[in-house]
């Protein structure tokens, strides 16, 4: 039979990666999994958990615990934490209502850390901030294989309407090129004529 008594259960919870922490409803601290490296259980239980919570990221848990004594509803935030020897690390917190029985409540909260999926979710952000253009016709890539005009793609993902001229850089080399007896220099080949794109 799976072991379900209590040392084993502690055993459990102290090899999980995440921490987990009951509060009492004045935020003090009345059970921990397992403590910060360099710190014994018996030095937190008891202690108010803003002691433990790191200083820059103190304002959001403050908030975020408000919010779940005001309501009793989950909270859940990421917050970035800058270590003393400067390496950061993002942590995930959550924070639950938790019916101990008689009539007693309590906060269950968990904070994991998260740095390697938001690194990723950054990475998959860049990726999606990269708009492909060909780089013979100027025309973007929408989706898989469906290629737009730069007019087109801005109507269909913004609702935009363009409208044409002519910059003072290219308006100077149209009158150079129609100057121009040969007809060179003209963005519009022989005669320097220019061809302005439709909408």
């Amino acid at each position: 039979m799976f072991p379900s008594d209590p040392e084993h259960l502690a055993l459990i919870l102290r090899a999980i990666p995440e921490f987990v922490v009951v509060l009492d409803t004045d935020g003090y601290i009345r059970y921990l999994n397992r403590p910060e490296p360099g710190q014994e259980l018996v030095e937190a239980v008891g202690r108010h958990v803003r002691e433990f919570t790191p200083p820059d990221t103190l304002a959001q848990f403050d908030d975020h615990l408000a919010a779940m004594i005001r309501t009793g509803e989950a909270q859940a935030y990421d917050a970035e934490v800058v270590f003393p020897d400067g390496s950061r690390a993002w942590y995930r917190t959550r924070m639950l209502p938790l019916d101990i029985g008689g009539g007693e409540r309590a906060i269950l909260m968990t904070s994991s850390n998260v740095s390697a999926l938001r690194a990723l979710e950054a990475e998959v952000e860049s990726l999606r901030s990269l708009l492909p253009i060909c780089a013979w016709c100027g025309q973007i890539q929408d989706g898989e294989s469906e290629w737009k005009t730069l007019e087109h793609y801005l109507h269909d993902t913004a609702g935009t309407q363009v409208s044409h001229g002519i910059c003072p850089t290219c308006h100077e080399r149209q009158l150079r090129g129609l100057d121009d007896p040969n007809g060179a220099g003209g963005p519009g080949g022989p005669g320097g004529s220019m061809v302005l794109p439709g909408p």
